[in-house]
């Protein structure tokens, strides 16, 4: 490749690289005076690169996109002397800067680090499949942040079967015991009620026995008799018909949450 004028071998390239990024050792960058070494010549106001013969080379932004272009096109890991390429302390992007991949099986791997990792405050994708580490937790801070899958269409699955769960702040619980379900129809329908209101003009005394009805009383006072026993046996259907609508209400509810997997 050609730097500026001059030309120069991949080993050239290499150690020029080597000298941008790579920790100073005795044998590979040497500290400013000896070469290979970069300095920052005043005169000129540019970077400048010596390599291990004593050439001088003003690292041009032509010639330094050349040396990025180089980069880019490498078929391999560039690296000096065989080894890979070792930032030196921290790579900080200027304002507006990029990263970017280019198609291929790209990997970025931090899994070795133990310091934290912040994403940008701007938009953050994911475009592949995340997977949370055992142990490890996912969490809202403090403050009007949301969490909405509602836009997806596959399965949304909490917890295993000996997990926790909470709403609204409270502490998490591990899951409720299983219903006995001895009782089995279900209706999703809320029937208004159909029992009514009694009024009680007998002027007896309230029991929970209903007296058997002799022929020794007056006749006048049968039929009242009878039609209050009728009106209650008729009321207390009704009553029946209003307690088995709310069971099958109950039961529909319960099926719902068990096959959520929120009641067992």
């Amino acid at each position: 490749m050609t730097v500026g004028n001059i030309e120069r071998s991949d080993e050239f390239l290499q150690k020029m690289v080597a000298g941008l990024l790579l920790r100073p050792q005795a044998s590979d960058v040497l500290p400013s005076g000896s070469a290979p070494h970069i300095y920052y010549k005043s005169s000129d106001k540019l970077i400048h690169f010596v390599d291990d013969t004593g050439v001088d080379v003003a690292l041009t932004a032509v010639s330094f996109a050349t040396v990025l272009a180089a980069l880019a096109a490498a078929s391999a890991p560039v690296g000096f002397n065989g080894q890979p390429l070792t930032g030196v302390g921290g790579v900080a992007l200027a304002a507006n800067g990029n990263i970017s991949c280019a198609a291929g099986t790209t990997a970025f791997d931090l899994s070795a680090g133990t310091g934290p990792f912040k994403t940008p405050s701007g938009p953050n994708t994911l475009s592949g499949d995340v997977t949370v580490a055992a142990g490890k937790n996912f969490s809202l801070a403090a403050g009007a942040g949301s969490l909405d899958a509602s836009a997806a269409t596959g399965a949304i699955k909490l917890g295993a079967s000996s997990a926790t769960l909470a709403f609204f702040g409270v502490a998490a619980v591990a899951r409720a015991s299983a219903y006995t379900m001895t009782y089995n129809t279900a209706a999703k329908t809320v029937a208004a009620l159909t029992v009514d209101d009694l009024t009680d003009n007998s002027g007896g005394a309230a029991g929970t026995t209903i007296a058997a009805i002799t022929t020794g009383g007056a006749a006048a006072d049968q039929v009242p008799t009878r039609n209050a026993i009728a009106s209650l046996v008729a009321e207390v259907a009704k009553i029946k018909a209003d307690i088995l609508s709310i069971k099958k209400n109950t039961v529909a509810v319960i099926n719902d949450m068990q096959a959520y997997g929120l009641l067992q």
